[in-house]
């Protein structure tokens, strides 16, 4: 058990004194594109999630990479116009049952949701 601490210790060594300086200044990877040594590539793009960065950090050799990806979405929280059409007929054959069904309490509710959808 112990020669597998030591393996675990030495790979363990290995990567904080690769990275360690990703973190020296306590921003993380978020700043990797200030270094010195290795590539950067930065891509943007937009899609219909809204729209995203992705920076990747490649070692002079190759041997290492480091990906950082971040989406922003003014859409958080939104349905798109598809999911909103189908919530909105599943949601109308909820009305129709719970009113056959004379639940007029639940008929209520679905018909409050539906409402919610439009505005």
């Amino acid at each position: 058990m112990k020669k597998n601490r030591s393996v675990f210790d030495s790979i363990f060594d290995y990567f904080e004194l690769s990275f360690n300086d990703f973190n020296s200044d306590g921003n993380g990877f978020e700043d990797f594109t200030n270094r010195k040594d290795g590539k950067v590539e930065i891509t943007n793009g937009e899609d219909e999630n809204g729209t995203w960065e992705e920076k990747v950090w490649t070692s002079d050799d190759g041997t290492s990479k480091v990906r950082n990806f971040v989406r922003t979405s003014s859409n958080f929280g939104k349905l798109s116009e598809k999911n909103k059409t189908l919530k909105e007929s599943d949601l109308k054959k909820q009305l129709k049952a719970a009113v056959d069904g004379e639940d007029y309490e639940k008929a209520a509710k679905i018909k409050k949701e539906l409402n919610s959808l439009n505005d």
